[in-house]
Order: structure tokens, then C-alpha cells, then sequence
């Protein structure tokens, strides 16, 4: 093998290295932020419907709340409603925030023609 082919090799090699680390790190990041929309999923799941159902048995039961109180509980089921609507919005029909796990490795020629020479003295 002669002193370009070699260089071409290694430097294929380590490129090589860096596109499996930086999938890698992707990998991990994606998973990270998977844990942490379903944890927010939940606290959304368990909130939302709270409010709501407080907000109603205060609407339900107007006479004995004050009108400040229940104009608050009114606001606060328009508020809950609109953020149950924006976030299943975003949920189901919205696009994610995160780009989506991908091979990173560049389809180069020279780098495939330079692994070939590994490939076939491992064997």
C-alpha cells in the first residue's frame, strides 16, 4: 500500500470514528429528550384535567363562591381548554422539535474505495 493510500485509510478511518460518535451522542440526546416530553406528557395529563374539574365545581357551584372567584374559575377553564387544545395540537398533528436519528456518514467514493485495502487484508 503506498504512503497516500495509507494516509487516505486512516483518514477515512477516523472520519469514520467521528460520524459513529456523533450518531452516538444523537442517539443518547434523542433519548434524553424522549424522557423528558413524557415526563411533561404526564404532568400535562394529571394538571390539565385537575384544573378543569376544579374550575367546573367551581362554575357548577356559583352561589356559593364569590363573583371574583368564579370569573377566575371561567378564565382559567378558557386558559385550560385552549392549552389542552395547543398541546394536543402540537402532540399529534405538530412536527417535532428534535431532528429525527439519521446515519451521519458521508457517501464519499474516495472513502470506500480507501476501505477496500482493510477490508480485504482482515480477512
Amino acid at each position: 500500500m503506498t504512503a497516500p493510500d495509507a494516509l487516505a485509510l486512516a483518514q477515512g478511518q477516523q472520519r469514520l470514528q467521528q460520524e459513529r460518535e456523533t450518531f452516538d451522542q444523537r442517539k443518547r440526546q434523542d433519548a434524553s429528550w424522549f424522557k423528558v416530553r413524557c415526563a411533561i406528557g404526564w404532568v400535562a395529563a394529571v394538571t390539565l384535567p385537575s384544573i378543569m374539574v376544579v374550575a367546573c365545581l367551581i362554575i357548577g357551584f356559583h352561589d356559593s363562591f364569590g363573583p371574583t372567584t368564579v370569573s377566575i374559575a371561567t378564565g382559567a377553564l378558557l386558559v385550560d381548554a385552549l392549552a389542552t387544545a395547543t398541546s394536543l395540537y402540537k402532540i399529534v398533528i405538530g412536527t417535532q422539535g428534535s431532528q429525527p436519528l439519521e446515519p451521519v456518514t458521508a457517501e464519499a467514493p474516495a472513502l470506500r474505495t480507501a476501505a477496500l485495502p482493510l477490508a480485504a487484508t482482515s480477512e
